[in-house]
């Protein structure tokens, strides 16, 4: 939920402009580039159930994971955008 949050919801703006500019490129390759881009998690799923059974319940840990996430995102967003110009 968290991982979600961090990656779709807080930078949706940065989401919703990306996602625009890739709509709008007519060169396939480039948007089959941005979507590839976009979808990447900062994790594996093996890598967050394992984390959810043991650090996640440290405070500290977790808010520094939320945080590396939505940076993550923000960074993913932007490389999205620079692959379709």
């Amino acid at each position: 939920r968290y991982l979600q949050y961090m990656g779709h919801t807080d930078p949706h703006a940065e989401l919703v402009e990306a996602w625009r500019e890739i709509a709008n490129c007519e060169d396939q390759q480039k948007r089959d580039a941005a979507i590839a881009e976009l979808v990447k998690m900062p994790i594996s799923e093996e890598e967050i159930m394992k984390m959810a059974a043991s650090d996640w319940k440290d405070q500290v840990f977790r808010n520094e994971k939320i945080k590396e996430w939505g940076e993550f995102a923000k960074k993913k967003y932007q490389m999205a955008k620079d692959l379709v110009k």
